[in-house]
This record gives structure tokens, C-alpha cells and sequence, in this order.
């Protein structure tokens, strides 16, 4: 489910807790999350499995048939796309950095108008909160 951007229960969070739990090796609950630091376990677990491609590109891909877009903002689409698969998610602020200021200096400002950033950023967001209990 995370790696495919379906909602993930509470109960089912708890399940993959207590799977990896018992598979870990570790003594106490406390050593177990150490690594965790202070991510929730989906986010955790998509850091480091990704997420599915067909599944990041089907987050856009009702905004990429209702918008037209010139080609720098299908690259800045897509690029993002490719590092919510990766990553398995994006911080929404990292738009405004490197690496998308090689798109334009300001980032997504300047490569969308004001309502295209937020329907984006509600999208990255959306995802994001898919990693979480439902």
C-alpha cells in the first residue's frame, strides 16, 4: 500500500510495526525505532522502499490533463514526479529549492502561476499524507 500510494489504516501500520518488530532482531521496542528518529513508520518505510512510478505519475495525472502546460512545466512535472518515486515523497518546500531551481531561479513560482502551484502542492501533499494512517 505505501509503495503504491494507497491509504494506509492505523491497524495496518500497526501490523507492519509489529512485523518488522518481530523480524528486527531488537530487544525492545525503544531500539527498534531508534533508527526511526522522528518519522512515522510509512514515512519511513517509503523513504526507503520508494514509491511505485505508475503510482506518482497517476497523483498528477488528472492535473496533466486538465492543464495546459509548455514544455519546462511537463519537466518540472515529471522531474518531480521521478522523486516522489524515488524518494517517496517530497517536502512541498523543496519546490522552491534546488534541485527545481533548474527550472527557474525561483523554483515552482517561477515556473507556475499562483493557482497552479497550489493545486501542486495539495498534490504533493496528498500523497505525503498517504504514507500516514487514514
Amino acid at each position: 500500500m505505501l509503495h503504491t500510494n494507497q491509504p494506509i489504516t492505523a491497524s495496518e501500520l500497526d501490523e507492519l510495526d509489529r512485523m518488522l518488530f518481530e523480524q528486527s532482531g531488537a530487544s525492545t521496542e525503544e531500539e527498534f525505532k531508534k533508527p526511526l528518529g522522528e518519522k512515522p513508520l510509512g514515512i519511513f518505510v517509503r523513504s526507503i522502499l520508494g514509491m511505485d512510478s505508475a503510482s506518482a505519475r497517476e497523483a498528477f495525472s488528472a492535473f496533466l490533463s486538465n492543464a495546459p502546460l509548455n514544455s519546462i512545466q511537463i519537466e518540472f512535472i515529471n522531474y518531480l514526479v521521478r522523486l516522489m518515486s524515488q524518494n517517496g515523497r517530497v517536502n512541498p518546500e523543496m519546490l522552491f529549492e534546488q534541485p527545481f531551481t533548474k527550472f527557474h531561479a525561483e523554483g515552482l513560482t517561477g515556473v507556475f502561476s499562483t493557482e497552479t502551484r497550489k493545486k501542486i502542492i495539495e498534490i504533493v501533499r496528498d500523497v505525503n499524507g498517504r504514507a500516514v494512517a487514514v
